[in-house]
This record gives structure tokens, sequence and C-alpha cells, in this order.
């Protein structure tokens, strides 16, 4: 990728020649299909026998050992906020269920949001990815498999990241859906996060991943960028308004909080970049 130093503001832009898709939860990466799966009440959505539960562990443990260290290594990765995830166990009562959010925008961005906890959470994943090739790794390592269009699946994936906060887990969820590699700013939310946020009563934990130009040795020794995960405070319920105005409510009060993490003022810069930048018109 050709480095490319400019900003917008205080945004970095790494790279503003990249193309993105016109659709906000299209993906970029689309892996070639290897699995054929039926999306019915009997589709793991999770994997939960022992077996998988075994080759799982040693999946996290490796990514524990070697994928953590080389993604602070790739990235000069800086974590800031790490006192909000206490905020946020005061603010729940000490259980141990957690939701948060963050936007997506590279492959292993997961691991910046597990490294802030240095635990791995449950993941909501496209059917795309749980279809491919490396799906069963994906699956094990991350765990559950959202269909793209079969709603009846959609329900099924919902009931199961449900079971995941019944068993006092943490789950981490994109709002964004897709992944858009160095994307610098926001794209649209979708509900799903919020509505499990209102119905088990929990705050949402924002987090933002900003990308920095490369500085001193990182300048001279890589041309892709340096990157900042960000967790911000805790949101609460705002316990107030009916049942659907509190869902939006928290779901506009999270993206501003995100907009904030990634340097970005508010939804007009943030919509001003998309337009002159990147040509991205909503």
């Amino acid at each position: 990728m050709k480095y490319n130093n400019r900003y917008y503001g205080d945004i970095y832009l790494h790279n503003d020649k990249l193309e993105y898709p016109c659709v906000d939860n299209q993906h970029m990466v689309i892996y070639p299909k290897y699995h054929n799966y039926t999306y019915n009440k009997d589709f793991p959505y999770r994997l939960k026998d022992r077996w998988n539960r075994f080759l799982g562990f040693w999946c996290r443990l490796i990514i524990h050992m070697f994928g953590f260290p080389a993604t602070r290594l790739m990235y000069g990765l800086k974590i800031i906020g790490k006192e909000n995830i206490k905020k946020y166990y005061q603010l729940n009562g000490n259980r141990k269920a957690m939701i948060s959010t963050c936007n997506h925008t590279v492959a292993t961005d997961f691991m910046m949001v597990s490294m802030t906890r240095h635990k791995i959470p449950t993941v909501p994943m496209w059917q795309e990815g749980a279809e491919s090739k490396k799906g069963m790794m994906f699956r094990r390592t991350l765990g559950l498999v959202v269909p793209k269009d079969d709603l009846k699946g959609i329900t099924y994936s919902y009931l199961e990241m449900r079971e995941v906060l019944k068993e006092d887990k943490w789950l981490h969820i994109y709002p964004e859906a897709a992944s858009w590699p160095l994307y610098p700013c926001l794209r649209e939310f979708h509900k799903g996060a919020f509505t499990l946020a209102f119905d088990f009563n929990l705050p949402i934990l924002p987090m933002g991943v900003r990308f920095r130009e490369p500085k001193g040795l990182y300048h001279l020794i890589k041309k892709s960028a340096c990157a900042t995960i960000s967790v911000g405070e805790p949101l609460l319920i705002n316990k107030s308004l009916d049942r659907t105005s509190a869902i939006e409510d928290l779901k506009n009060r999270t993206f501003d909080a995100t907009l904030h993490l990634l340097g970005i003022k508010n939804k007009e810069e943030n919509q001003k970049v998309r337009n002159e930048i990147y040509n991205i018109n909503r």
C-alpha cells in the first residue's frame, strides 16, 4: 500500500485513494465459499461441544502468545482508557456480562479489542467468514455466526447472543457490521447491540480504533499506519424513555462517543470527510 501522509483537520488519512463500497454494510474482502450451511434451529451458531471447545482453547492460547505481541508490534499499538473497564463493572453491579462496541477497520482489530482486557470475547461474525475455508478457526476462536439474509437464522443467532449474556460473558459487537480497512470515519450503526443492552439492563462500553502516522523507527521500517485503541466511558440506558426511543438514544450516544474516540468532532465532520475525501454520499 502506498504511503500517503495526509490529514483532514485532526483526522489522519493513511491513504485517501482507497475505494470503499457504496453500501455501508458491504464487505470489502469476500472469502470464497467452502462450507455450505443450513441456518435452522439445529445449526450450532456457537460451537459448544467438547471437541471444539478444546480446539478453541488452543486457538485462543496461540493468539494470546503470538497474535497479541505481533499485533502490538505491527501497529505500534497504544491502548488508552482501560480504567473505563473498571467503571463499566461498577455501573452494572459488578456482573461479569459486558457488551462492548467498536468501529470495524482491520481484520485483526478483534485482537486490539481483546488486548484491552487480555481476554477474547464472543464476537458475532457474518456468514461469509463462517463459510470460508478458515471459517471453523474463526468460529472456534470468536464464536457466533450471523446469517446475512436468512431471517429465521438471524433470529436464532440473536437468541444465541442473549445466551452469551445470560452466561455472564463478554459480547463484543461491531455495529457497522462490515470491515473497511483503514477507514478513518464511522458508518451507520445497526441497533442489535443496543437492543441487547436494553433487554439485559447493561451499559455499552464504546471503543474506537484510530490510525496514526508512523513516526520515528516506524516511519523508517513500515509503510502501513500505526494504531491506537481507546476505551470510552460506559454509557447507560436512559430509563425515562420507552423501549424504542431508549434503544435509538443509546445507539446515537454510542455513535457520538465513538466519533470522539476517533478524533472526529461530530456527525457533520464525519460526513464531510466521507463526502469530500471518499466520495461517499449519504
